[in-house]
């Protein structure tokens, strides 16, 4: 069975619903994401275990990013936490 892919929102209604700040980061969010896939992609199809092992470790480092940079986006929205002797 395959899962069908979502399409994206259009720009129009990311842009109504996100500063343009944020929207600049969920596109480099999504680049991350896309540069992970391509590195999987590619090491999948590699035949030297050396160059599968790399793309894999390559892979790992974008997906990481991707994270980190999406953790910082949720981290801005989160209210700042408050102390418990106040």
């Amino acid at each position: 069975m395959r899962i069908a892919q979502l399409e994206p929102l259009p720009a129009r209604l990311l842009i109504t619903f996100c500063p343009l700040e944020d929207l600049d980061a969920m596109r480099v969010v999504a680049e991350y994401r896309k540069h992970a896939k391509q590195c999987r992609d590619l090491a999948a199809r590699a035949s030297i275990p050396a160059d599968k092992k790399r793309l894999k470790y390559e892979a790992e480092a974008w997906a990481k990013m991707a994270i980190l940079r999406e953790r910082n986006l949720t981290d801005k929205e989160a209210p700042p936490p408050t102390s418990a002797h106040e």
